[in-house]
């Protein structure tokens, strides 16, 4: 079942078997210091998930206790390496699009609220007691894949709140859902492009599909996606999940051609 490869429950007992230099946590996000500060004062290189902490000053606690023993140590920026952000990493740096003005990032999800559905998400990602919210899940990923793409964010502001104010656990016990599940960012960065990130947990971002109930519930059935806008001269360029249908589309293999006129959105 496991492949022959050892398992434990016992955290204590792994972090003391040297045959293991390397710990990488993935926890629920209200253990994540404790554990972190377990390994690292066990020796054990840090390889841990992201947010790190749910505050800076203990973020910063972990780091000077990592860099103090020596050890090598990193937080996940998986999505980076998806073979839609490698090609739209690829295309920035050609220089083909010129210089970047501004983005954008739709990033929508329905979660199903455990009631009508059962939930695919853990319930504790709706509960601050323990670490949940959209903010400290996703907006660690568009730090990186905006920063790893476009370059260093200089400043921010967002507005949040909860379009799914009350759901079900996995016992079936309903609670109500104090942290957000909607948030709109505003960027800036130090190139001077601007940029917006729009991300839910309780919309779609396809809506061809949805569909407008009595009482104005709107329940979004279309499948979810992203993509990211970027604006080069005066021209506007749709990269998203589903890039590589637009590379069949390719205009003699050139990242889909240039579009035949202002506003057009070549979708890659």
């Amino acid at each position: 079942e496991h492949g022959g490869l050892e398992w434990t429950t016992d955290l204590d007992a792994a972090l003391s078997n040297s045959e293991y230099p390397v710990f990488f946590d993935a926890a629920a996000t209200h253990l994540r210091v404790d554990v972190l500060q377990r390994a690292i004062a066990a020796g054990k290189h840090i390889y841990t998930e992201k947010p790190v902490a749910p505050s800076v000053q203990e973020g910063m606690s972990l780091l000077h206790a990592a860099q103090a023993k020596g050890l090598k140590h990193g937080a996940v920026e998986d999505k980076l390496f998806l073979p839609g952000f490698l090609k739209l990493r690829r295309v920035v740096e050609s220089g083909f699009l010129g210089r970047i003005i501004g983005f954008q990032i739709n990033f929508g999800w329905w979660v199903f609220d455990g009631v009508e559905a059962e939930c695919q998400r853990p319930s504790w990602n709706y509960r601050k007691a323990g670490g949940g919210g959209l903010i400290s899940d996703m907006h660690p990923h568009w730090r990186y894949v905006v920063e790893g793409t476009l370059g260093p964010i200089a400043r921010v502001a967002a507005l949040s709140w909860t379009g799914q104010t009350e759901r079900a656990d996995e016992a079936g016990e309903r609670f109500r859902v104090d942290v957000e599940d909607n948030a709109h960012t505003l960027l800036e960065l130090e190139s001077g492009a601007r940029g917006a990130i729009l991300s839910s947990w309780s919309t779609r971002v396809r809506r061809e599909d949805s569909g407008d109930l009595p009482g104005g519930w709107n329940r979004w059935l279309s499948s979810c996606g992203f993509e990211t806008l970027l604006e080069a001269g005066g021209c506007r360029y749709a990269f998203g999940a589903r890039l590589s249908d637009g590379a069949r589309r390719g205009h003699n293999g050139r990242f889909g051609g240039l579009p035949r006129e202002l506003g057009r959105i070549p979708r890659f």
